[in-house]
């Protein structure tokens, strides 16, 4: 049946565990749920024909019609039903018809680029079909308050899930959260600049904040610096003394909400040594979501879609780029999201079944992956630093580490993703379902196509494990030139014996952390006497080679307690292709001695590609240089705080140059860099992150496909060069696009 001109609310069909809400007190208290609470489906709906609407989901992106996309509504065809008449409410006029099955509304949309006609329907009229989504209800809301409390203090579950079968439209004129009352979606799509914390014109007043607040079961705080507690203005005596003891802890600084690994992209001017009356917010977000369950990180993308918000994705804070972090937005922290679970059959979509697959939640840290599976006498391949989370940037940026030439590189053992997308849906992506979206969430880059909630990962048994463990400290400057020789020479030997590891060159010092995983002690004492019999002068540490019985024993052992972090820090990378490494030792030795500075700089190498990352055919978007590197290499500079802003640029520019050195021993122009490890100033960054323009431009269309608006912006991030140097307003080429 179809209708005119007659009011009309369509009414949600709700239902718990697969069966209608018929309770008519608990129906209607979930019908008058606000729409932040129910994914976006109003449990009534108004529609006049010719009023305008606005979409709440993805419909066809490619087509122009995504969540936020306004449209005119012109007609709605529905099915009577003896439910209909049941209806009355008297916020609605007299002569309301109330639907209760509809199936679909016809709505012309003068912006799709759709421009032949569907079916008898004239052009850019789009029939939008129910759809269905799934939420929360908290049962105490119709309990008497008293009731209520003793429920929560009885720690009794008084949630229910309901799925919700609703048109995924919403009037134009409804956007109650905004501050500026009126507003609609359309007009914020069209101002595409991000409503920062200053902008009291747009910024959501404080009841909008505690209503949020409310849908996210009180999970909204307030982000400090992490020095803010030394500083006069807020200063906290006894929460100074534990932040000046815990300063390079990395674990504790993944506890701070406003903390970031690398204090220099806080940007404030809170100091831990020199406190300062003046101590402000710097680059920290004003406030934060400490998200604990999917439904929170859906509330909190709305939250930021419909107010316009800037949003970052933090979870420990690992990130060289400052990605983690913006002044004025709102954060989505995922730290205590830390479920993991160990699927002893898993069946992928593709009819593989992998034994003991694990799931890993968003807050997940890898030395805690390490330690849960050796109870299993399993490991994963994972990062060095036990307190990277195993599932965001890192992963999603490729992911090397100790394991990576035993069995590939970290991206190259996914299996699937649980993500929630800018559209606030959550939705399961893998080879069958969502396949170009999980084709770029392997490679791709984290904070950019969707949000990670948890992800699917192979096992392997633990192996045993060898370790070259070394500090070498050689005054005699010539003499350490010598050995570097000498040790680059000899790099080739171990790639081929199977070692993978680690160096550190700083002044005249080189440490030396590698591994072998179940290597036979015989083969590697030879192996190693190889360099050492032309270096008998050099004080080694004895014994040369340690065993380890698994990989999380060598792991707690050997690199967990080499993990210092606080300071501040800027990062150039190359990889180095096994060709140059294996043909041109004598100019890379050179050009590693050349560069790697002293007081404050380091030149590391990190020796992880080759072996199975070489030999992995997995169809992924990871940078292809990884695949014919065989070494890392890392410049590494650092400054104390006071340092001032003109000096930090000529060290900034410092590192620009030093690393330009070393791409003329990783390709020249044609290198390629580590997206997670890299210069934040990297000029021709799409090529050096991604590999091919063929590469950056699918990763580019896809992005634009799930998030059209660019609710995912970060520093170096696909799409991000449509964006202000600040990342908060689009360019303008792009804006008219």
């Amino acid at each position: 049946m179809e209708i005119g001109l007659t009011p009309i609310v369509c009414i949600a069909q709700d239902y718990i565990q697969g069966k209608p809400v018929n309770d008519l007190r608990l129906r209607k208290a979930i019908l008058e749920l606000p729409d932040n609470k129910t994914e976006h489906l109003p449990g009534y709906l108004p529609l006049v024909p010719g009023m305008p609407v606005l979409l709440t989901e993805n419909i066809a992106t490619e087509l122009g019609l995504s969540n936020g996309t306004r449209g005119i509504f012109r007609q709605l065809v529905y099915d009577e039903s003896p439910e209909d008449v049941r209806y009355q409410d008297k916020n609605f006029p007299p002569n309301t018809k109330f639907i209760t099955q509809p199936k679909y509304a016809l709505v012309e949309f003068p912006g799709c680029k759709l421009n032949t006609k569907l079916a008898e329907l004239q052009s850019k009229i789009v029939p939008i079909a129910i759809s269905e989504q799934t939420f929360l209800f908290d049962a105490k809301e119709l309990l008497p308050e008293n009731v209520a409390k003793a429920a929560k203090i009885n720690k009794k579950t008084t949630k229910l899930t309901v799925k919700r079968k609703a048109l995924p439209l919403i009037p134009a004129y409804s956007m109650t959260t905004h501050k500026s009352q009126g507003q609609t979606l359309g007009h914020l799509k069209e101002r595409r600049c991000r409503c920062l914390s200053n902008d009291l014109t747009c910024w959501p007043n404080a009841s909008s904040w505690q209503r949020f607040n409310e849908s996210i079961d009180g999970r909204l705080v307030s982000p400090k610096p992490s020095a803010a507690v030394c500083n006069y203005n807020l200063l906290n005596t006894d929460a100074c003394v534990i932040a000046t003891a815990q300063w390079t802890n990395a674990s504790w600084r993944s506890d701070q909400v406003g903390a970031m690994q690398n204090h220099n992209w806080e940007k404030s001017s809170c100091s831990i040594s020199s406190p300062n009356i003046s101590c402000s917010q710097g680059s920290v977000p004003v406030l934060a979501v400490n998200a604990t369950l999917s439904e929170h990180v859906q509330a909190t993308v709305r939250m930021a879609t419909v107010n316009n918000l800037r949003l970052v994705i933090k979870t420990t804070g690992h990130d060289y780029l400052g990605r983690s972090t913006a002044a004025g937005s709102l954060l989505l922290w995922l730290h205590f999201m830390t479920n993991m679970t160990l699927i002893p059959d898993f069946s992928s979509c593709t009819g593989e079944n992998v034994l003991n697959a694990i799931r890993l939640d968003a807050g997940v840290q890898w030395g805690q992956v390490y330690t849960w599976l050796a109870q299993y006498n399993l490991t994963a391949i994972g990062g060095a630093s036990g307190t990277v989370s195993a599932t965001g940037g890192f992963l999603q940026g490729g992911g090397h580490g100790p394991l990576t030439r035993w069995k590939g590189l970290a991206v190259d053992q996914v299996l699937e993703f649980d993500v929630v997308t800018a559209d606030g849906r959550r939705q399961t992506v893998n080879t069958c379902q969502n396949s170009n979206l999980f084709w770029t969430l392997r490679g791709g880059g984290g904070g950019t196509f969707a949000i990670v909630l948890s992800a699917v990962l192979r096992t392997f048994p633990s192996p045993s494990v060898l370790s070259s463990f070394n500090i070498l400290t050689i005054a005699n400057e010539t003499r350490y030139n010598s050995f570097v020789h000498n040790f680059i020479h000899f790099l080739p030997t171990l790639a081929d014996n199977g070692w993978a590891g680690s160096f550190y060159m700083a002044d005249t010092s080189l440490v030396i952390i590698f591994l072998l995983p179940n290597g036979d002690l015989n083969v590697a004492n030879a192996t190693w006497n190889q360099l050492m019999k032309n270096n008998t002068d050099l004080n080694f540490m004895q014994p040369f080679i340690l065993t380890f019985s698994s990989f999380n024993d060598f792991f707690l052992n050997v690199l967990a307690p080499f993990n210092p972090t606080g300071d501040n820090v800027l990062l150039g990378s190359r990889l180095i292709p096994e060709t140059i490494v294996r043909n041109q030792p004598e100019q890379l030795a050179e050009t590693f001695l050349r560069i790697k500075g002293k007081a404050g700089t380091s030149l590391i190498g990190h020796l992880v590609a080759g072996g199975q990352v070489s030999n992995m055919s997995n169809n992924n978007s990871v940078n292809s240089a990884w695949r014919t590197a065989l070494l890392h290499m890392i410049y590494s500079q650092s400054w104390p705080d006071g340092t001032s802003d003109e000096e930090q640029q000529k060290l900034a520019a410092h590192v620009t140059s030093q690393v330009d050195i070393l791409q003329t021993v990783s390709g020249g122009s044609q290198s390629g860099a580590y997206m997670n490890e890299a210069n934040p100033n990297e000029l021709n960054w799409q090529q050096k992150f991604f590999g091919t323009q063929q590469i950056y431009d699918r990763l580019k269309s896809i992005k634009q496909a799930v998030d059209p608006h660019g609710l995912f912006v970060c520093k170096n991030c696909v799409g991000s060069e449509d964006w202000s140097l600040d990342l908060n307003c689009p360019k303008m080429s792009s804006a008219n696009k």
